[in-house]
């Protein structure tokens, strides 16, 4: 049988009241007092139900519900500056996404980081348990195949993104495969044979190798022809214009990027978009212009983290699942001017 508020109070005889308010950490309730009772709690395997905890701060403040309950996110040392402070937007607004629908939610987030530059997130997470804390996201790591290793019992858990080797864990991300489908498809539809792919190393690691996977899969599978490695480019550094040597050298008629800059990089190469060479678009912003390719919505990708989380939390569902889940947001197609039009058969 679960343990009870009751079974805490008896056991260090204090009032069922100490012992709720000192696990909302309230402040009437002295520190040590808190410190205790969240000790016997964990003793006696006490699990708060997030859901009735809201309900009863909604009647006991007479108003919709507030910001008393807590969303953690766990990250290793460096990571709130990866996700907030990130050269490129997509974590930002993904992070916006977060906060947006946890508000929406009554709930408010707080972040815990590890103190080790060995990736460690064990301390964070037993700061983040003795808070009271009962939900999880785990944002993208700026390293790949991070492997976060903590007391995942007192939690639910969410992990965002590719970068994460936390198995059994449930995650959360786009549908990179889906996304390599519909950019193949459509340049087939258009003609195009020769494709290259174009793409950070880091990138290309952090993701599992999803991209360049479903590219050679689908390129062997759909276009009938032999499949050179060398169509595959890895530029760490973005900016490398040697990029416009291995389109001509390869005879490359289209070529999937991650990088935004590409279109006005290959104007100023002289080359000719889309007569000369097409251009994709691996991940679309929220302002693509005349890019064609897919957008993946990271503010979408925020809100159903939190959707995910939360229904979790309120079943009381902690530590790693038996079964756990992957859930996939859908790749969005957008028609520019990058690509050739599809040609007509009648």
């Amino acid at each position: 049988m679960a343990a009870t508020q009751q079974d805490i109070a008896t056991q260090l005889n204090v009032s069922v009241t100490t012992v709720s308010l000192a696990l909302r950490n309230h402040p009437r309730i002295p520190e040590e007092t808190r410190r205790r009772v969240a000790e016997v709690a964990e003793q006696l395997g006490y699990k708060m139900n997030p859901m009735v905890a809201a309900l009863m701060a909604q009647i006991r403040a007479g108003r919709a519900a507030g910001p008393g309950t807590v969303i953690g996110l766990l990250a290793p040392k460096g990571g709130r500056r990866f996700v907030e402070k990130n050269p490129y937007a997509y974590t930002r607004r993904m992070l916006g996404g977060i906060v947006r629908r946890a508000e929406e939610l009554g709930y408010k987030l707080e972040w815990f980081e590890g103190e080790r530059d060995d990736g460690r997130v064990d301390a964070a997470a037993r700061v983040a348990a003795y808070r009271g804390v009962r939900g999880l996201l785990l944002p993208p790591l700026e390293r790949e195949g991070g492997m976060l290793e903590a007391d995942w019992s007192p939690f639910s858990v969410v992990a965002i993104g590719q970068s994460h080797a936390v198995p059994g864990l449930h995650h959360i991300g786009h549908n990179l495969v889906d996304g390599m489908r519909m950019i193949v498809r459509s340049c087939i539809e258009r003609g195009y044979r020769r494709m290259g792919l174009r793409l950070q190393s880091r990138y290309d690691r952090r993701t599992g190798q999803l991209v360049t996977g479903t590219f050679y899969t689908l390129l062997d599978e759909w276009s009938g022809q032999n499949v050179s490695s060398r169509w595959v480019r890895r530029d760490d550094v973005p900016s490398d214009l040697g990029w416009f040597e291995w389109v001509r050298k390869e005879r490359l008629d289209v070529v999937i990027t991650q990088f935004p800059e590409d279109l006005a990089r290959a104007r100023a190469a002289g080359f000719r978009v889309p007569d000369d060479l097409g251009l994709v678009f691996i991940s679309l912003g929220e302002a693509p212009g005349e890019r064609t390719g897919i957008y993946q919505d990271p503010v979408a990708l925020g809100h159903a983290a939190v959707d995910l989380l939360t229904s979790h939390m309120h079943r009381n569902e902690t530590g790693v699942p038996a079964f756990a889940k992957t859930v996939l947001t859908a790749p969005v197609w957008r028609e520019g001017a990058t690509l050739r039009k599809i040609s007509s058969t009648e």
